[in-house]
C-alpha cells in the first residue's frame, strides 16, 4: 500500500515536470523563433544599407573623378599660361635690348647754325664721326688702351655731349679713372653720370662703381650709403645683388677694430 502510495505521488511529479518541460521548451522555441527573425530583419537592414552604401559611393565617384579631370585641366591651363607669360617677358627683354641697341648707335641731331642754313649732309657726317669716335674709343677701352681711350671719350663729351651716347662716354671715363686707382677721379665721373644723366640704363653701374671707389678710400660710411642708395632706387637692377653682398660684407666688418675695417675693401 506504502509503495503503491509512493508510486502514486512520483507518477504524479513527473506528469508535472513533463508539463513544465513542456511549457519552456515551448517558451525556448518561441525566443528562438524571434531570434530567427530578428537575425532576419539585420540581414535585410544590412543589404539595403550595402545597396545603399554601393549607390552613394558610384554617385560620388563621378564627381570626384570629375573634379580629378578639371583639376588636370587646370593645370595644363596654368602650365600653358605660365608658359605664355615667360614668353612674353623673353619677347619684352629682347625688345628692351633692342632699344638699348638703338639707343646705344643713335646720337642727336648737332644744334642747328644761327643763320639756321646747316645742310642735311653735314647733320649725317656728324652722326657718323660721332658713332665712329665713341666706337673707337669703347674698342680701345675694351683692349686696355685706357690712355687713348679718355682722350677719345673726353673729345666725345666735348664734342658730342647731348648725345644719347654721353652718359655711356662719361661712365667709362669713371671706369678707366677707376682701373687706374685714381678713386678720387673716378668718383668725380661717376657723380657727373648721377647728376646729368639719372633715368640713364648705366646710373646703377655708375653709383655702384662709386661706393666701391669710396671702399677703395676708406670711406665705408659714404660707401655704405651709396650702396644703400642704389638697393632703394634701382632694387631690379643687375648690380642690386652685389650691392646688398657689399653691404652686409661691410656691416658684418662694423664692430670690428679698425685695422680689420680697413681690410675689408672689395674689388
Amino acid at each position: 500500500m506504502e509503495l503503491q502510495r509512493d508510486l502514486s505521488i512520483i507518477l504524479v511529479e513527473v506528469r508535472q515536470l513533463k508539463t513544465q518541460y513542456g511549457e519552456r521548451m515551448a517558451v525556448v522555441e518561441e525566443l528562438t523563433k524571434q531570434n530567427l527573425e530578428a537575425t532576419n530583419k539585420i540581414n535585410q537592414a544590412m543589404a539595403v544599407l550595402e545597396r545603399q552604401m554601393a549607390k552613394q559611393s558610384e554617385a560620388l565617384e563621378q564627381p570626384v573623378r570629375s573634379m580629378g579631370t578639371r583639376v588636370e585641366t587646370m593645370a595644363g591651363q596654368f602650365g600653358a599660361l605660365r608658359e605664355a607669360v615667360e614668353a612674353i617677358n623673353t619677347r619684352m627683354s629682347r625688345l628692351e635690348q633692342q632699344v638699348d641697341d638703338i639707343k646705344n648707335h643713335l646720337t642727336t641731331l648737332p644744334p642747328p647754325s644761327s643763320d639756321g642754313g646747316q645742310p642735311a649732309e653735314q647733320g649725317a657726317a656728324d652722326l657718323s664721326s660721332a658713332g665712329t669716335l665713341f666706337d673707337t674709343a669703347l674698342g680701345d677701352f675694351h683692349r686696355g688702351n685706357y690712355e687713348l681711350s679718355k682722350i677719345q671719350f673726353d673729345d666725345y663729351l666735348r664734342d658730342y655731349g647731348s648725345s644719347l651716347r654721353a652718359v655711356e662716354a662719361q661712365y667709362y671715363l669713371g671706369a678707366i679713372a677707376y682701373s687706374g686707382d685714381d678713386f678720387l677721379e673716378a668718383i668725380r665721373n661717376f657723380d657727373l653720370v648721377l647728376e646729368r644723366y639719372q633715368v640713364a640704363s648705366i646710373t646703377p653701374d655708375a653709383q655702384y662703381k662709386k661706393a666701391l671707389s669710396l671702399m677703395k678710400l676708406n670711406r665705408l660710411d659714404e660707401a655704405s650709403a651709396e650702396l644703400r642708395s642704389l638697393i632703394q632706387r634701382f632694387p631690379n637692377s643687375t648690380v642690386a645683388p652685389n650691392a646688398e653682398a657689399q653691404l652686409e660684407e661691410l656691416r658684418s666688418f662694423a664692430d670690428k677694430p679698425s685695422p680689420t675695417r680697413r681690410s675689408a675693401v672689395t674689388n
